[in-house]
């Protein structure tokens, strides 16, 4: 792997998008609540993250596998937070099953 400035820029921008997550890990950590986090959301950007990851071990980039690695870690570390703060209430009760989810009732 050759490690030229332009490598160093990638890395430094990749590492910034990768950071993304960092604010949904602080408002979850904080709240010690996810409901309104979107599970599907972050399993795609996981799941781009390790297609990039694959390609940037194919050719060898360096700025590609480091921010990819960053990126997945700190996405995982937010679904993470998802699972271990979403209500089991709200599983049920998503947008997933509209069909299943209970109409609010108002008071009169």
């Amino acid at each position: 792997m050759n490690i030229n400035v332009f490598e160093i820029w990638m890395i430094i921008l990749g590492l910034s998008m990768s950071f993304s997550g960092i604010p949904q890990i602080i408002k979850s950590i904080k709240l010690k609540k996810s409901d309104d986090v979107s599970i599907s959301t972050w399993i795609l950007i996981i799941h781009g993250h390790c297609w990039w990851l694959y390609y940037g071990l194919i050719k060898n980039s360096i700025s590609l596998v480091i921010s990819c690695i960053a990126g997945i870690l700190i996405d995982g570390a937010v679904l993470f937070l998802v699972w271990k703060y979403r209500n089991n209430n709200t599983i049920i009760r998503n947008s997933y099953w509209p069909i299943i989810s209970k109409p609010k009732m108002r008071n009169l």
